[in-house]
């Protein structure tokens, strides 16, 4: 990884950062701040999604720890299609029994509408939330390292 502000997953061979928000207004932002990385770095860049869940909690509390942002950073993980049926970015089904863990106290807590999509970390745990425009909240990106 480029330095200690990111978190290596060598699960997915991938290193992790929280970025503060872009400002973007008529879409959900989330993506935003992913965007660029590519470039800078010299991989593949995105928002951030892996199966190991603690990967994107470090890197919010490095975030928090670094006053990257408010401290709320987004991941990428939904549950756009039914509510409480998580996946990642790329598609992959999460067990909600892995996954329950990594929740902070009393979520989720989605509405029956299933409002809350979206997932967001920063004070040690998950939250689902809504992911408004223009949003304050930061994202977890990943930079693919080569294999």
């Amino acid at each position: 990884c480029p330095d200690a502000t990111w978190v290596y997953d060598s699960t997915t061979n991938r290193c992790f950062r929280a970025f503060a928000a872009s400002p973007v207004t008529g879409v959900c932002n989330k993506d935003v701040p992913c965007v660029g990385l590519a470039a800078q770095y010299g991989v593949p860049s995105a928002l951030a999604y892996t199966l190991n869940f603690q990967a994107l909690v470090d890197a919010g509390l490095i975030g928090i720890a670094n006053s990257i942002g408010t401290g709320v950073y987004y991941v990428g993980i939904t549950d756009l299609v039914t509510r409480f049926e998580y996946v990642l970015d790329d598609g992959t089904p999460i067990p909600l029994a892995s996954i329950l863990p990594f929740f902070a106290p009393n979520n989720p807590n989605d509405t029956p509408a299933n409002t809350r999509n979206y997932i967001i970390t920063g004070n040690v745990k998950f939250d689902d939330n809504m992911c408004p425009s223009p949003s304050n909240y930061g994202s977890i990106c990943q930079i693919q390292l080569t294999p």
